[in-house]
């Protein structure tokens, strides 16, 4: 039995495991239910071994015959600043590999969720932090192709015309806009998309005001192409955390934004007729 929506995960920046969104996904199945295995299939987009080994090697060679004060923090910042430029890199010197081999994982990732889901069924994304910035290039280059990214043909699927709800998290977009006069956005929702489903899509960017790594994102783009973007602000966290940049990180665990992804499954759903 094929299930009637499909969740792709991508994880942020840093040291990350594979398993990384297990948490998240056995938290959504609680609040859909019982039958959740059924209705909703979910995938998650693991990129970080993709660049990792690039960053361990850089990690050794700074330790060999140094002396550096705080090298746990040195390394945390090594692995998770590190990330970020070697992923842009890539975007701007096509030599560099590491920008194609994140987007060629993710239409790996879409390949595989689109096989368990229904054919026509609609795509949620949940990206948390680079990862925000990950799928906007990724959706960006499928609406404008190039013959250097040029890549063998895709599905509506996995050129995530079928998306229906994208949600970004703790989204440092900002940050990584181009330096030029015009900033053009994504076309959100796919005008491919069928009516029933255009008239229920949704871009929410969720961040906490305490988390200097999350923005909100509906103002920075000089042309939107119609795209329309609900910045909801949360507070994440127990207290002590919510009121730190530590809140990054506890996204996936915070009531709230559990509670607007359940309500975004939910409204999904509804569209094939189901009730959750």
């Amino acid at each position: 039995m094929s299930a009637k929506l499909g969740v792709l995960i991508i994880h942020g920046m840093g040291k990350q495991q594979a398993d990384f969104a297990e948490p998240l996904i056995r938290r959504l199945r609680r609040r859909l239910g019982p039958q959740a295995e059924d209705l909703v299939a979910f995938k998650a987009c693991y990129w970080a071994d993709i660049l990792q080994g690039y960053q361990d090697r850089t990690w050794r060679s700074l330790m060999t015959d140094s002396h550096m004060e705080a090298q746990r923090l040195r390394d945390f910042f090594v692995s998770w600043l590190g990330d970020a430029v070697s992923y842009t890199i890539g975007y701007y010197k096509p030599s560099q590999h590491g920008y194609c081999e994140v987007h060629e994982r993710i239409c790996s990732r879409l390949t595989e969720l689109e096989h368990e889901v229904d054919e026509g069924a609609p795509l949620m994304v949940l990206a948390h932090s680079l990862g925000s910035v990950i799928m906007n290039n990724y959706i960006w280059d499928e609406q404008h192709p190039t013959p250097r990214k040029e890549v063998s043909p895709k599905t509506a699927f996995q050129k995530a015309e079928t998306l229906t709800s994208l949600i970004t998290y703790g989204s440092n977009i900002p940050l990584f806009l181009p330096p030029q006069e015009k900033i053009e956005c994504i076309t959100f929702p796919a005008r491919s998309l069928p009516e029933n489903y255009q008239a229920i899509a949704k871009w929410i960017n969720i961040y906490d005001t305490d988390d200097v790594l999350g923005y909100p994102l509906k103002n920075i783009w000089t042309d939107t192409h119609g795209t329309q973007i609900i910045d909801m602000e949360v507070n994440i966290g127990l207290p002590l955390i919510s009121e730190t940049f530590f809140s990054h990180a506890f996204y996936d665990s915070d009531n709230d934004f559990l509670n607007i992804v359940h309500d975004q499954m939910r409204v999904n759903l509804a569209v094939s007729g189901i009730v959750a």
